[in-house]
């Protein structure tokens, strides 16, 4: 079972919005602990020092990638990072999947 999110942040703050929730909680950046999805996509470290990582292959054109949080007081056991680029010169689409700790997501 999925639970989406949409995580929004702006150096200071962030918005994890709950979608089937319809709710918002909003902390301090620097509340937001290693090991956990806003630390990869803030790329504040280089990502082998945060996560284990282990290349899952291509599916429906998108690059897979397990990773696996060295911290263990992460929030997550496990997040999947799928990476489609989409062209040479410009941009890429990333898409993330997280199976918590608890057993959801």
């Amino acid at each position: 079972m999925t639970f989406p999110q949409k995580i929004i942040a702006d150096g200071q703050s962030v918005w994890l919005y709950d979608i089937e929730l319809e709710q918002v909680t909003v902390s301090p950046l620097a509340e937001q602990g290693a090991g956990t999805p806003l630390a990869l996509l803030m790329g504040e470290k280089p990502l082998e020092q945060e996560f284990e990582l282990r290349p899952l292959g291509q599916s429906d054109g998108i690059e897979w990638v397990e990773l696996k949080p060295r911290s263990s007081d992460s929030d997550f056991e496990l997040v999947y990072l799928g990476l489609l680029i989409l062209s040479k010169a410009s941009s890429a689409r990333i898409r993330l999947a997280l199976r918590s700790t608890s057993g959801s997501g």
